[in-house]
C-alpha cells in the first residue's frame, strides 16, 4: 500500500514555530496539479529561493505542512501567487502516481500535501458568516 513507506517516517504534527527558509522545499498546487522539475523521474519540488527568483511576490504566505524523515515541507497557500521557475511545470498528481514517479515515500507525501492543500483552499471562508478565516496558531 502507498502508506507503507518504512523505514521512512512522516511527521505531520502541526508546528507553528517552523519558518520557511530560502532552501525550504515548497508544494505549489493548482487544483490537483503540483509544480515539479521537468524531465525528472523523481519528484523534485522547488525551493523558496527559486520561487522568489521566478517572481512569486514577497507577500506570499507559506505554511509548514510536515517533515518527511529530516526534510521539512511547506505549502504556498495562495496558488494564484505562484510564479513558475524555469525548468518546472505543473503535473497532475494522479499522473505521478500512475507513472510511478517517486520514491514511494514522496508519492505518499505528495498525496498528503494535496489533501492539506484542498483543506486550506476550501476553508478560506467561514461557512456560517462568509468572512475570511485566519490561520490558527494552535491547530490547522
Amino acid at each position: 500500500m502507498i502508506q507503507d513507506i518504512a523505514p521512512h517516517k512522516l511527521y505531520n504534527q502541526f508546528l507553528t514555530e517552523q519558518k520557511v527558509r530560502q532552501d525550504s522545499q515548497v508544494f505549489c498546487f493548482k487544483g490537483r496539479e503540483l509544480l515539479i522539475r521537468t524531465g525528472e523521474d523523481n519528484i523534485c519540488l522547488p525551493v523558496k529561493e527559486e520561487m522568489d527568483r521566478a517572481g512569486t511576490p514577497a507577500e506570499a504566505v507559506y505554511s509548514y505542512l510536515f517533515k518527511l524523515d529530516q526534510t521539512e515541507y511547506f505549502i504556498l497557500l495562495d496558488e494564484d501567487l505562484a510564479a513558475v521557475p524555469e525548468g518546472y511545470e505543473y503535473v497532475n498528481i494522479r499522473t505521478m502516481r500512475i507513472r510511478g514517479m517517486g520514491p514511494r515515500e514522496m508519492i505518499f507525501a505528495v498525496n498528503t500535501a494535496a489533501q492539506l492543500a484542498c483543506w486550506y483552499r476550501d476553508n478560506r471562508f467561514c461557512g456560517t458568516c462568509g468572512h475570511r478565516t485566519v490561520l490558527s496558531r494552535q491547530e490547522r
